[in-house]
């Protein structure tokens, strides 16, 4: 009835309408009938909403039908948010506190001459691409796959470069440029999931000294500022923990 209504007040009918498709309980319809019906406000005070919204994104293929059970959802939550994003930022934070006093090093382009950093920004600026392309085509997930897989790649290049081992041969220039890029690399990946996890997202940048992401500087490498003091935002996806005896997952604080 509402292109009716739209007529009737004479405003222009959509040339597209998008639909998302069913969130199933395993392979089953959510039903009241059956008792598999999820709340989500349940699972937004158990684990936060920003992580639901990230889970309830990355695992629908837009147009398609999905399966929602919380065990998917704690997989999911402490693969990409705990161990990845979560572990990437606590490592990048107190590495800036051990090898460069809590401030963020003077590093220029130059930064980028070396073959694994160059491979690392290529990596963050792919998943720029991505996301844009995914946002056009409405592939959401892909987006968000492509930006873990550079908070990934950052973690690779941690063990690659051993800031720990370049801090203890004396090399703090080389160790400056590795925990700068990695920290760049997180303020890429921090500004293309602000619109689905603002409140930890902006936790994060704010330990950089930064607002709100600018569309602009996505591609552009060296926005912190040298000798800004980096903050602490704590744990940002506390690891949840499955109690084996009753199996139900506990946030572990």
């Amino acid at each position: 009835y509402w292109p009716t209504m739209l007529k009737a007040m004479g405003v222009p009918l959509p040339k597209t309408v998008f639909a998302h498709g069913w969130w199933l309980t395993g392979r089953t319809k959510m039903s009241k009938s059956l008792g598999n019906v999820v709340n989500p406000m349940e699972m937004v005070d158990k684990y936060g909403v920003d992580a639901f919204r990230y889970f309830l994104i990355a695992e629908m293929t837009l147009g398609q039908d999905a399966s929602f059970t919380e065990e998917a959802f704690v997989r999911r939550y402490n693969s990409d948010l705990a161990n990845d994003l979560g572990n990437l930022m606590s490592r990048t934070v107190n590495m800036l506190g051990r090898y460069c006093d809590g401030k963020f090093p003077k590093v220029g382009t130059a930064a980028l001459a070396g073959a694994p950093e160059k491979e690392l920004w290529d990596t963050v600026q792919q998943a720029v691409v991505e996301m844009e392309s995914s946002i056009d085509t409405m592939r959401l997930n892909g987006g968000l796959n492509a930006v873990l897989v550079a908070v990934r790649k950052v973690n690779q290049y941690f063990e690659i470069k051993q800031p720990w081992t370049q801090a203890k041969e004396g090399g703090a220039e080389a160790v400056g440029i590795t925990l700068a890029l990695a920290a760049e690399s997180l303020r890429v990946c921090a500004a293309l999931l602000y619109p689905v996890m603002p409140e930890k997202m902006s936790a994060l940048r704010a330990a950089f000294g930064l607002g709100k992401p600018d569309p602009k500087l996505l591609r552009t490498f060296g926005v912190i500022k040298a000798g800004t003091a980096v903050g602490n935002p704590g744990i940002l996806f506390p690891r949840v923990e499955v109690e084996k005896a009753e199996e139900k997952p506990v946030l572990k604080q």
